[in-house]
């Protein structure tokens, strides 16, 4: 039960943190046409969902129906939702699980990682308040800064220029070319 308790707290406080910037909170739908195109992500089919149609799949992220409001002209977005992914079992990983999905427009790589920090900030503080931790500083929990990434990513960025490389330019495997 706390870590149901937790789970209530962090979303709770990461639609106050979107909802303090003005960022729209969307529903999507959950069932979609077709399989995500992802070759690592194994879709969870829906048989029977529609007789006498097309088989119907359960999202694996909400991203494709939110790129959709995005080219609408909704504006900043962020949705607390359900996903499924079929190819996820194990100790750690659970076929449904809640995923937090957010667009900014506008954002420099700098501004989305400063606020990847601030949200994690505002969810732990959540939890700890609620768990009667009133001094964070006293916390074992690790920092949440992007003060290391944003020195380590703009050390990348800078030798990968001074070499004539693109810095966003990565291997399958995600490792720099």
């Amino acid at each position: 039960m706390r870590r149901c308790a937790g789970a209530r707290r962090r979303c709770a406080a990461a639609r106050e943190f979107f909802r303090a910037r003005k960022v729209l909170e969307v529903e999507t739908p959950a069932m979609v046409n077709a399989p995500v195109s992802d070759v690592n992500l194994g879709s969870v089919r829906v048989a029977g969902a529609r007789p006498r149609c097309a088989t119907l799949f359960l999202h694996t992220s909400p991203e494709y129906a939110m790129k959709r409001l995005l080219a609408a002209g909704s504006g900043d977005i962020f949705q607390i939702c359900r996903v499924y992914r079929g190819a996820e079992r194990g100790r750690q990983h659970n076929p449904e699980f809640t995923m937090l999905e957010w667009y900014r427009l506008g954002f420099s790589l700098e501004d989305l990682m400063r606020e990847v920090a601030e949200l994690a900030r505002a969810a732990v503080r959540a939890v700890a308040i609620a768990g009667g931790v009133s001094d964070l500083s006293r916390s074992r929990a690790p920092p949440c800064g992007i003060r290391s990434a944003g020195r380590r990513y703009r050390r990348i960025a800078a030798r990968r220029a001074g070499a004539g490389l693109d810095a966003h330019d990565h291997a399958r495997d995600g490792r720099p070319r």
